[in-house]
């Protein structure tokens, strides 16, 4: 929570049949923030504080900027949390990863926050996403009870070794 690198957001409708997106807001201003625009972004107590200002008004969270100064890496897993069940293939991430994890705003996802400044790579597969830079993701606080509550180093070799070799496709 010490770096400056804070926004809100709020859903924003795609059309229809597709599902809403999360717009990053500025916390000062609520206009759009965006992940290059430094001057959209705030410290964290200034973003929680808009975040309860304005719930009222559209802001459904607040979420952190991924840069390449920051050490941070996000990794996504979509659908894996079914009546507070988490998935196989999601526990076994988790164990592997043995860092802070949360459930993402939509209650069917988790998220795990790791440090390892020398991964710079952003990657989607059908299965899991893992960002470190130009990126922002929400952050809901909602701890996955068992694991740990600060966020842990992992090599970049780890981190890679969680998305499928060049080639193969993920299912």
């Amino acid at each position: 929570t010490a770096r400056n690198q804070w926004v809100c957001w709020r859903y924003v409708d795609r059309g229809e049949g597709r599902k809403p997106d999360k717009q990053p807001v500025n916390p000062h201003t609520l206009a759009n923030a965006g992940v290059h625009w430094a001057n959209t972004w705030a410290p964290f107590e200034a973003a929680y504080a808009s975040y309860l200002r304005h719930i009222r008004d559209g802001i459904r969270g607040i979420g952190f900027v991924l840069t390449p100064e920051d050490p941070y890496v996000a990794v996504d897993i979509d659908n894996c949390l079914h009546d507070e069940e988490i998935e196989d293939r999601a526990v076994q991430v988790i164990e592997e990863l043995k860092s802070y994890t949360e459930v993402s705003p939509s209650g069917h996802g988790l998220r795990i926050l790791l440090n390892s400044p020398e991964f710079h790579d952003n990657a989607r597969t059908a299965a899991i996403e893992i960002y470190s830079q130009s990126r922002y993701v929400t952050i809901t606080g909602h701890h996955v009870t068992g694991t740990p509550d600060t966020i842990s180093v992992a090599s970049p070799e780890l981190i890679a070794s969680l998305l499928p070799p060049p080639g193969k496709v993920s299912k």
